[in-house]
């Protein structure tokens, strides 16, 4: 960082399995904690750090979670989250302690091209290769990526010091946002619906046979409790502040589709 006057902080593992790993906490959070430290040796003018909007409680469609919201996914004991949430609070001790000049952008669910991994691109894929049967019970506030990408680097001169951003666009259940998938990809959509229970069970299994074989399942048992509920959320104030974009999700679908 030497000679830097602004940094950017999007480095991150997000594996979501192994569901905890010694490696992903030593990116995530260590890592973090190193760009802290040689940002207030270096005299960094801001740093912008992409933390998740995990880190804060969701709501409903009616309801939605907002920056205010206390933390609620430490229930699912999933690694990702909980280094990601830990990470958020070694930034936020920073700027209260020893004033680093910290502004926190927090995305939903990502959707565009360039997805290479794939990671929430996945479930573009998986409606458009015909893989997923039905739709579980929760749902989830989607963003395109590069509406996220636009408010992250308006951070580094708008929003305060301080301040995190849900960078988040519409909300949407499982079966709303698999239907509009398979309407722009042309294909059909999935047809049942997979009540909590059998979701659950469905995890379990997969992580069952993930520790067997030492491969990542299609679903692991902390995904399968998180897609049984609704990950809603409220952009408002970073709409307000940092001027993000809100591109439909419909658009983001399509950039998707036609990259994959």
């Amino acid at each position: 960082l030497k000679g830097c006057t602004y940094v950017i902080h999007a480095a991150a593992n997000t594996d979501v399995w192994p569901v905890y790993s010694h490696t992903q906490w030593e990116v995530n959070v260590t890592g973090t904690q190193n760009l802290v430290e040689s940002a207030l040796k270096n005299g960094i003018k801001r740093f912008i750090h992409v933390s998740t909007a995990n880190v804060f409680g969701f709501g409903s469609k009616e309801k939605p979670g907002t920056e205010e919201s206390p933390f609620l996914s430490g229930k699912y004991k999933l690694g990702y989250i909980d280094s990601k949430h830990a990470a958020q609070q070694e930034v936020e001790k920073a700027v209260k302690e020893q004033k680093l000049p910290a502004v926190i952008v927090n995305p939903t669910f990502m959707i565009g091209p360039y997805d290479s991994k794939p990671s929430s691109g996945a479930m573009v894929k998986g409606i458009m290769d015909g893989g997923v049967p039905g739709y579980p019970a929760g749902g989830k506030n989607f963003v395109a990526v590069k509406d996220v990408a636009e408010a992250t680097v308006n951070a580094l001169e708008m929003g305060n010091i301080g301040e995190s951003y849900i960078l988040g666009n519409e909300n949407f259940s499982f079966k709303e946002a698999f239907q509009l998938m398979a309407e722009v990809a042309g294909v059909k959509p999935p047809a049942f619906p997979l009540p909590p229970f059998a979701t659950k069970v469905y995890g379990r299994i997969g992580s069952a046979i993930g520790k067997l074989s030492g491969k990542a399942p299609k679903v692991s048992f902390p995904a399968a409790r998180i897609a049984c509920d609704g990950h809603y959320f409220d952009p408002s104030k970073a709409r307000k502040e940092l001027a993000l974009p809100a591109t439909p999700i419909r658009a983001a679908i399509a950039e998707a589709v036609e990259w994959f």
